[in-house]
């Protein structure tokens, strides 16, 4: 089960916990984000009835506490593996980001959430290699920036694209150099829209 725990440094009681897989599946590699509008969205690889899904939900405040205002499965191909979900805060909402494998290839999958949910699926990194570990940062100007690791030269490499509001994705770009296997990797955006990328 996946749980949200709310705590303040300066509170004196145990903190309060929040159910956020509703007890349903198994389920496992939370992320989280706040979005601008202070709520907080949450997603999750969740396996039920028999396969993986991709679970999003969000929260808001009540009080002292969070209340559930939306559950979403998130459209995936089916049926598929999912990993690595990622969330990011944009502009009206959130930017969802997982590895989903289907018939035996692994692509990068983003969708836009706000209140009424995930918006269309979009395919980041989609290749016949293998395309997993998303990490997503988003710039001054909306634009959401993705990198990921991929193996689509042979060796382990990290690529990176931006995706812009309405889904259109710029061709990936190889940042590592091809003589090593490089993974893992992390985006950042400065604050004067500089791309910053770090792997391993």
């Amino acid at each position: 089960r996946i749980w949200v725990d709310d705590i303040t440094l300066t509170e004196t009681v145990l903190p309060r916990f929040t159910d956020v897989s509703a007890g349903e599946g198994f389920n496992d590699e939370p992320a989280f984000a706040r979005a601008a509008d202070g709520s907080l969205y949450a997603a999750w690889v969740s396996f039920r009835n028999g396969r993986d899904t991709l679970q999003l939900a969000r929260f808001t405040r009540e009080g002292a506490d969070w209340k559930r205002a939306g559950g979403w499965t998130v459209e995936t191909p089916a049926p598929a593996y999912v990993l690595q979900p990622r969330l990011v805060a944009t502009r009206d909402g959130v930017a969802l980001l997982a590895a989903c494998e289907a018939k035996g290839n692994w692509d990068v999958h983003a969708r836009f959430c706000g209140p009424a949910g995930p918006g269309r699926t979009v395919t980041v990194g989609s290749d016949a290699a293998t395309d997993v570990k998303p990490a997503a940062a988003v710039a001054p100007d909306g634009r959401l920036w993705v990198a990921w690791e991929s193996n689509r030269d042979g060796k382990r490499r990290i690529f990176a694209a931006s995706v812009t509001g309405d889904g259109r994705v710029a061709p990936a770009e190889a940042l590592s150099d091809a003589s090593f296997n490089a993974c893992d990797p992390d985006i950042a955006v400065g604050a004067a829209g500089a791309v910053h990328v770090a792997w391993h």
